[in-house]
C-alpha cells in the first residue's frame, strides 16, 4: 500500500432522518412509513459478513513509505484493514453509510410524495464494471453535480447514485418468509413496508472521483486522481444464509485486485497486494470465519460467482511522478490472470459505471413530470480529468 492521507467527501446529500422501529436489522427501518419504502443497504450486507470482520486498525492514515512488504503470508490481515476497519474512504460499511443516509432522504420524499413509486417501471441496460446489467427506473432525483435514479419491480429495488466521492449501483432483492408472505402486494411495481426480513443484496460500488479536488495537493497545476484510495468493489450479500463474496481492484486500496467469499463458518481470500509500482504474486488465505486466524474448510468456497477484478497497468498522474516516490506507473494485479479493469483517472476508466443520466420515461420526485434523457452526459463530479 502507498502513503495515502485520505479524505472521506460526502455523496450526494439529501436531508434525512429514520424514525424508530422494532424491527430486526434486517428488515425496512420503519413499519409506520409508507408502502412507498426502499430497504437501507447495511443492515442485510452487516448481517452476511462473516463475525471476524470486526473493526480493526484503520488505513486512513497509512504511509505511503511505509508500504507492507511482500511475503507477510497475511493477506486477509490487509484485505481486513483496507475493507473493514471502520474508517477510511475504502472501509465497506461506512461507504454503505454513505449511500444508507440517501435512500432514507428518499424514503422521506416518498412519503409525502409517492407518484413516482406507481409508475410503471422503466427497463434499461447500463454497463457495470465487466458486465451489462438490466436495471428498472420509476424515480428521478437530481441536483448540480449528481443524481439518484430507482425502480421497483416484482418487489425488486434497482439503486442508482453518484455525485461525491463515491457511486452507488445496487439490486435488493427480498427473501421469502413465511411471516411476511401474506402480506406480498399484488402490485408488480408496488413495495410493501415490511416485504421479507431478509434481503440479498448486490452492489457496485466507486471510491475516488473528487480526489482532484479533495486530496491534499500543493501544486493545483498538476492532476492528482491517484494521490488518494480509487478503484471499484462488487459484493453480494445474503442475510438469510449468511453468503458474503466481494471482488475489489483500486490503487491505494491495498490490493490491485482481490476476491473474499464466506459460507458464515469459513472464509477464503486470493488476490495480488498492491506495492504501489507493482503487484505481488497471488496469494490465497483460508480461515474460520469466527476468528479469522485458525484455518478453515474452504473446499466449497474456492468457486466464486462474481467476476475476479484487477487492475491493468496505468501510467500515474504527473503529481505522483513529481512526487518523492517518482512512481511513472501502476503495475497490473497478478489476479486475476488477465486484469480487466482499467484505472487511469479518464472519463471512460472503469470507474464509470452506470447511466450517465436520466433514463427516458423515468419521473422526477421533484416535479411529478417524466424526465427525458439528458442530451449531454451528466455534470457529476465522478468524471476524473483525461490525462
Amino acid at each position: 500500500m502507498r502513503k495515502m492521507v485520505f479524505f472521506l467527501t460526502g455523496v450526494m446529500a439529501i436531508s434525512a432522518c429514520s424514525k424508530k422501529s422494532n424491527q430486526s436489522p434486517n428488515q425496512r427501518p420503519n413499519q409506520n412509513q409508507s408502502r412507498e419504502s426502499l430497504p437501507l443497504l447495511s443492515p442485510p450486507v452487516k448481517a452476511a459478513l462473516p463475525s471476524g470482520l470486526g473493526l480493526g486498525a484503520s488505513r486512513d492514515e497509512v504511509s505511503r513509505d511505509n508500504m507492507p512488504q511482500p511475503g507477510a503470508n497475511d493477506p486477509l490481515a490487509n484485505f481486513k484493514s483496507s475493507f473493514f476497519s471502520g474508517k477510511g474512504p475504502t472501509d465497506l460499511l461506512s461507504i454503505l453509510k454513505n449511500i444508507d443516509g440517501i435512500i432514507s432522504g428518499l424514503n422521506q420524499q416518498l412519503q409525502s410524495n409517492p407518484a413516482c413509486a406507481k409508475e410503471t417501471p422503466i427497463v434499461y441496460s447500463i454497463p457495470m464494471m465487466t458486465e451489462q446489467k438490466s436495471f428498472q427506473g420509476q424515480c428521478y432525483s437530481g441536483s448540480n453535480g449528481g443524481f439518484t435514479q430507482f425502480g421497483i419491480a416484482n418487489n425488486i429495488v434497482y439503486f442508482f447514485n453518484t455525485g461525491g466521492q463515491e457511486r452507488c449501483a445496487a439490486i435488493v432483492t427480498p427473501l421469502s418468509s413465511a411471516s411476511t408472505a401474506a402480506s406480498q402486494p399484488t402490485s408488480a411495481s408496488q413495495p410493501t413496508s415490511q416485504i421479507s426480513q431478509t434481503y440479498e443484496v448486490e452492489a457496485w460500488l466507486g471510491v475516488g472521483y473528487l480526489n482532484s479536488t479533495t486530496c491534499p495537493s500543493q501544486d493545483t497545476t498538476q492532476d492528482d486522481w491517484d494521490t488518494c484510495s480509487y478503484g471499484v468493489i462488487h459484493l453480494k450479500a445474503n442475510s438469510a444464509d449468511k453468503a458474503f463474496e466481494m471482488a475489489v481492484a483500486g490503487i491505494g486500496f491495498g490490493f490491485c485486485g482481490a476476491q473474499l467469499k464466506s459460507d458464515g463458518k469459513s472464509v477464503y481470500m486470493i488476490g495480488s497486494e498492491d506495492m504501489g509500482s507493482s503487484c505481488t504474486a497471488i496469494e490465497t488465505q483460508c480461515v474460520l470465519a469466527s476468528d479469522m486466524i485458525s484455518t478453515g474448510d474452504c473446499s466449497a468456497l474456492t468457486t466464486f460467482e462474481l467476476t475476479p477484478l484487477g487492475r491493468t497497468a496505468a501510467a500515474s498522474s504527473k503529481k505522483v511522478q513529481n512526487s518523492n516516490t517518482h512512481t511513472p506507473s501502476w503495475g497490473a494485479s497478478s489476479y486475476p490472470t488477465t486484469p480487466n479493469m482499467a484505472l487511469d483517472g479518464t472519463t471512460t476508466d472503469s470507474m464509470n459505471f452506470g447511466p450517465s443520466g436520466k433514463t427516458a420515461g423515468v419521473q422526477d420526485m421533484s416535479s411529478g413530470a417524466s424526465s427525458q434523457p439528458s442530451s449531454q452526459p451528466s455534470s457529476q463530479p465522478a468524471s476524473q480529468p483525461t490525462h
